[in-house]
């Protein structure tokens, strides 16, 4: 039974996803689907502990520039699956990254 309070979106472009755990860098994965609470990230090289702590690191690639944006948020390991894990957001009081996602993609014509 699916217990989501959030839609998800599947992600069209290559979004990268760097884990970092206590501080240090510990994989990079991209990143399958995102909603308002938690992303789906694809990796077979390895597998997290549920509950297991992150900090996450998205970059964001703009097509019409070189520029890159970076998101980073706190999350949690929600789930594992064969073919990667399921990861919730912390911090839900500042932007999610598909809230960010969209404000960026609003204003590609501005550079922050």
């Amino acid at each position: 039974m699916e217990r989501r309070t959030h839609i998800r979106k599947s992600i069209d472009s290559n979004l990268t996803v760097y884990l970092y755990f206590s501080g240090r860098r510990i994989g990079q994965c991209s990143a399958h689907n995102l909603s308002m609470g938690g992303v789906f990230l694809k990796t077979e090289l390895f597998h997290l502990a549920e509950d297991a702590p992150l900090d996450l690191l998205f970059t964001i690639d703009k097509s019409s520039s070189n520029i890159v944006r970076l998101y980073r948020t706190p999350a949690v390991v929600a789930h594992s699956a064969d073919e990667g894990f399921g990861i919730r957001f912390c911090n839900q009081n500042k932007l999610s990254p598909s809230q960010y996602l969209k404000i960026s993609s609003r204003n590609k014509s501005q550079d922050w």
